[in-house]
């Protein structure tokens, strides 16, 4: 079709992106839905381990206080981190799928569109599938809807 490499790859990249947004706001949907479920399993998880509440609570400050402390070390030397060769090539890849989702506000209208509605099709699919999975088991048939986007969303 006479499209250069670049322009293919970018449309993969934004494609790959707009899963990746479908796939955050089904994740937003679930915990908002599941919230006392998925709540409540945590909650029996740290609970249930283990060690005390408190010997957790002083592992989750560490391992904060080392959180901060690598942030520190990577502004500290950020002069050094941003000349490496590594640093380059992230910085363009990340470039190169800012230009690869910029590529689809110069889809005519019908296409952009078109691109829309079927990532929104493969999504309602992928949906159906782990729905219709429950019912080729008796001991998973009587699932419902909300636990097959809890599913795809795990999955």
């Amino acid at each position: 079709d006479d499209v250069p490499v670049n322009q293919s790859f970018g449309a993969v990249v934004a494609e790959r992106a707009i899963d990746l947004l479908m796939l955050a706001i089904l994740t937003a949907a679930v915990l908002l839905l599941e919230f006392d479920r998925i709540g409540g399993y945590f909650v029996a998880a740290f609970e249930s381990g283990s060690g005390n509440y408190g010997q957790k609570m002083v592992l989750l400050g560490v391992s904060g206080l080392v959180g901060l402390g690598f942030l520190f070390a990577v502004y500290r030397f950020r002069t050094r981190i941003m000349q490496h060769f590594l640093y380059r090539k992230v910085i363009d890849f990340l470039l190169g799928i800012r230009e690869g989702l910029m590529g689809i506000w110069q889809l005519r209208q019908l296409d952009l569109v078109l691109f829309v509605a079927l990532s929104l099709g493969i999504w309602v699919l992928y949906y159906c599938m782990s729905y219709f999975l429950f019912f080729a088991h008796p001991q998973t048939a009587d699932l419902g809807a909300l636990c097959a986007l809890t599913l795809l969303v795990m999955a």
